[in-house]
């Protein structure tokens, strides 16, 4: 087996390892507390998940991309440029999360009056996105030096330490919960800043370029504006027949598992990969990319045929209706998979290439679009024209993306 291989096959194992306990956790939570405690759970923990997207992923990506421009074999740039960009980082991960959290608490709770005990849980959930910035810039350090597999398989702690807190002690209050996502990221923090220190050690200062933070806001507010694509979905789905969004939820929870197990286990390796791309001259530049996104495409039209036959090979045992539905709904989506994957890539190239500008208007092209297709689809078709939405909308951006990474892949090497 090839060196690349085998990392792709490590990427995988941590890929799969960091998924299993986020995606049993909402099962087990439904079993361990009413449903009412529940929900108030999962809304909480749907505040991490959200703030995670928008700034802690806007702050790992980042650093890979500016770090990995900065590499030289064993140089990297001096401790006092790291630390410079360590505290601009914190200084706009502090203000942000601050803000986003509370924005989001108050659109959990609009149309009632919330609990003191949701207002509690808000509250101490805030502090895991928060050392989730720490986090974040560790993870970005050891994904632009090639040790991927490490940063995704530590995610695991994210979920796994509120899962068996909940397993081991049945009765855990409600309010005790927090503390174990808050030392599941702790722990991740630590381990990733021990692996960091003596991965750095190889190192030696070299003087080099600024580490720049300014795109940041960029990708904060274009991943902002992308998590409405599926609210509105869902505002569409909440006129339809009871049962919908259900539905929907599950389809998608499907899609995305696959999604993100691309992303994990073969995506970020590549990113650290290409955040050195402005070392090369414009025909290598051109080359690594063209082998990695045929790479990934190709990958994720296998795994799209997987997931399609399983699903059908689950659709011939006696489910539940809904469940049957479901399934139909995600093989439906899995035809865009590959797509969605080379959106993703060409995503990650824009911030490599410091565009990050113009990921806010392809999160804006994609949500007006989305819209005006679930109009039109759900009203030819009903629930089902939003699945069908989704996938016209994810190859319209794969079009709008593939014209600017056509202009702007072959210059990255001279940015």
């Amino acid at each position: 087996m090839s060196t690349a291989r085998r990392s792709d096959f490590r990427t995988a194992i941590a890929a799969i390892a960091a998924m299993v306990p986020g995606f049993t956790l909402p099962f087990i939570l439904t079993w361990a507390f009413s449903p009412r405690e529940s929900d108030q759970v999962l809304l909480a923990f749907s505040i991490v998940t959200s703030l995670t997207a928008i700034v802690g992923s806007a702050i790992e990506l980042n650093t890979v991309s500016e770090l990995g421009r900065s590499l030289r074999d064993t140089k990297m740039p001096p401790r006092s440029s790291v630390n410079g960009y360590r505290r601009r980082v914190r200084s706009y991960g502090f203000y942000a999360v601050g803000i986003i959290s509370v924005l989001l608490t108050v659109f959990y709770s609009w149309g009632s009056v919330p609990s003191w005990q949701f207002l509690l849980l808000c509250g101490s959930m805030t502090v895991v996105p928060l050392i989730g910035i720490f986090s974040a810039t560790e993870s970005g350090i050891l994904i632009a030096v090639g040790d991927s597999a490490y940063s995704i398989g530590l995610q695991v702690l994210r979920t796994a330490i509120p899962a068996i807190v909940i397993l081991v002690w049945r009765e855990v209050p409600l309010l005790v919960l927090p503390f174990a996502f808050i030392i599941g990221e702790l722990s991740r923090y630590l381990f990733l800043v021990r692996r960091r220190s003596t991965i750095l050690r190889r190192y030696d200062a070299v003087q080099s370029g600024e580490l720049l933070t300014k795109g940041m806001i960029w990708q904060s507010l274009s991943a902002a504006t992308s998590q409405g694509a599926p609210v509105i979905d869902r505002v569409f789905l909440s006129n339809a027949p009871i049962g919908s969004v259900s539905t929907y939820e599950l389809a998608d929870k499907l899609y995305y598992a696959a999604l993100q197990f691309l992303n994990y286990g073969f995506l970020v390796r590549r990113v650290g990969r290409w955040s050195r791309l402005p070392q090369l001259s414009r025909v290598d530049a051109k080359k690594l990319l063209r082998k990695d996104l045929f790479f990934l495409g190709i990958t994720a039209a296998v795994l799209s045929a997987i997931g399609a036959s399983a699903l059908l090979c689950a659709m011939l045992l006696p489910l539940p209706d809904l469940w049957r539905t479901s399934a139909s709904w995600a093989i439906v989506l899995l035809l865009s998979l590959p797509a969605s994957i080379i959106i993703m890539s060409a995503s990650r190239l824009l911030i490599i290439a410091r565009r990050q500008r113009l990921l806010l208007w392809f999160s804006l092209l994609t949500l007006v679009t989305n819209l005006t297709l679930n109009a039109i689809f759900f009203t030819l078709l009903g629930p089902f024209g939003i699945i069908l939405a989704t996938i016209c909308t994810r190859f319209v951006s794969l079009i709008a993306y593939g014209v600017v990474l056509w202009r702007i892949a072959p210059t990255i090497s001279e940015i």
